[in-house]
């Protein structure tokens, strides 16, 4: 009589597992975190890239593997530093802003006495209708050197195996008032 109420329930859909996000993860990083500061790739753009953004396309570049992948992308905005800073730390608002995103909620913020700033995000990323891949990711946003890097946050349970990204915004090199967006993202599944 047990077993068939146990079979009878997990058939109903009854029986759910869940995944405690409030546990650890089960390991602190095995992507290298990118440092603050310049974006290596902005030197090696090539004549192509330059003359892309300069029709106002951004530089797009893809590596991946069987485990993850990598992404670079370079893309001018005509706005200074300040107002794409703007934009970029408002992560409650990138719901409707970035493709697939069906959740982005700031769990934790603090600002330290050094002028840094810890932003701790929950996000969930719908891939197909039903299933989502759902992470918490702790950034640090370094303003004098114009750069917010992240990693998961591995006191909770993220469905990523790891994360590891970098915003690094310049001064565009020709044009007074614009900026130029380095962003790059490493994962791994």
């Amino acid at each position: 009589l047990v077993l068939l109420l146990v079979l009878s329930s997990c058939s109903t859909g009854i029986v759910e597992a869940k995944t405690d996000r409030n546990m650890a993860h089960p390991h602190n990083g095995k992507l290298s975190p990118y440092k603050p500061g310049d974006f290596d790739s902005h030197k090696k753009l090539q004549k192509s890239d330059e003359a892309q953004l300069a029709k106002d396309q951004p530089v797009m570049k893809q590596m991946g593997g069987g485990e993850g992948g990598k992404a670079i992308c370079i893309q001018d905005v005509d706005a200074p530093r300040a107002a794409v800073w703007n934009q970029i730390l408002r992560l409650d608002d990138y719901v409707g802003k970035v493709s697939k995103l069906k959740e982005c909620r700031n769990y934790f913020l603090q600002r330290h006495r050094d002028g840094k700033s810890t932003i701790k995000t929950k996000m969930v990323v719908g891939v197909l209708p039903g299933y989502a891949y759902e992470y918490y990711c702790d950034h640090t946003y370094h303003p004098k050197q114009n750069s917010l890097v992240w990693t998961l946050d591995y006191e909770k349970t993220s469905d990523f195996d790891d994360v590891a990204g970098h915003w690094h915004l310049e001064d565009h090199p020709t044009k007074q008032g614009a900026t130029r967006v380095f962003y790059a993202c490493d994962i791994r599944f």
